[in-house]
Parts: C-alpha cells; sequence; structure tokens
C-alpha cells in the first residue's frame, strides 16, 4: 500500500491572509520557490475553484517540481483551505516514486513552516499521513 500525505493550508482565525495569499507570499520570499501565475489561472479555471501551482527546483538540481494545491471540490463555499493535490515533475519522462514523493512534500513542510514562522502565523498547516486505501475508505 502507498503511504500517502494530505496538507491542507487552513486561515488561521486571525489571518490577514488567505491560504492562496500566503503560498503566493511564501513563493514570492522563498529562494528556489516560484508562483506560476499563468499556470494557477488555468488550473483554478479548469477545475472551476480557486488554485494555485508552485515551482521548485529539487532533488539535486536534476529536475523541477511543481507542486498543486486547490479547494476540494466538495468544500463548503465559505471553505478557504488548499490541499496539495499534486506532485509532479516539470516536462519528465516519469512521475516521481513514492519515496521521492514524500522526500519532496517533507521539503516543502519545512520551508513553509519556517516562512510561516518568519512572516506570522496567517495560515494554520494541516498534515495527515495514512495508507492510501485506509483513506479511500473513509472519503
Amino acid at each position: 500500500m502507498d503511504l500517502i500525505i494530505d496538507v491542507a493550508l487552513a486561515p488561521a482565525d486571525d489571518a490577514k491572509l488567505t491560504p492562496l495569499e500566503v503560498l503566493r507570499d511564501f513563493a514570492y520570499a522563498s529562494p528556489g520557490w516560484h508562483y506560476l501565475e499563468d499556470a494557477s489561472r488555468h488550473y483554478a479555471s479548469e477545475k472551476d475553484r480557486d488554485a494555485c501551482i508552485l515551482r521548485h527546483h529539487v532533488l539535486d538540481g536534476s529536475t523541477d517540481v511543481d507542486l498543486a494545491f486547490s479547494l476540494r471540490p466538495d468544500s463548503p463555499k465559505d471553505e478557504q483551505a488548499l490541499h496539495l493535490t499534486i506532485v509532479r515533475p516539470k516536462d519528465a519522462e516519469r512521475d516521481f516514486t513514492t519515496e521521492e514523493r514524500d522526500e519532496i512534500v517533507q521539503h516543502f513542510l519545512e520551508h513553509l513552516n519556517a516562512h510561516l514562522d518568519a512572516q506570522g502565523r496567517h495560515a494554520d498547516l494541516h498534515v495527515e499521513r495514512g495508507e492510501a486505501e485506509a483513506v479511500k475508505a473513509g472519503a
């Protein structure tokens, strides 16, 4: 069974920024991270909900990785939590292995937590780990 990680960024109670704004701010302020404005707009239009795509140069400089975030399709209208939905290599001939995805997500979480600590906790980061089959059964 594959181990999966659900990463959600939800607005803090006293937040002055939305999760989408937090991710954009993180990308602008963090070396090696980039907010892909056109791709984010296209992804949001395609999904018909708020979405964001970040790109990072990882894996010992061997490739770029795109991380896509969006609202869940079944989210209530007033919910603003963005979930990590895709971790994909940019223009690669193969997808990442489970171990590579986990390493990339851990790297992202470390950098985002450091950013949130330095800039103020405008969002709460929720991380759940579980077996893919268990999560599917609970959905």
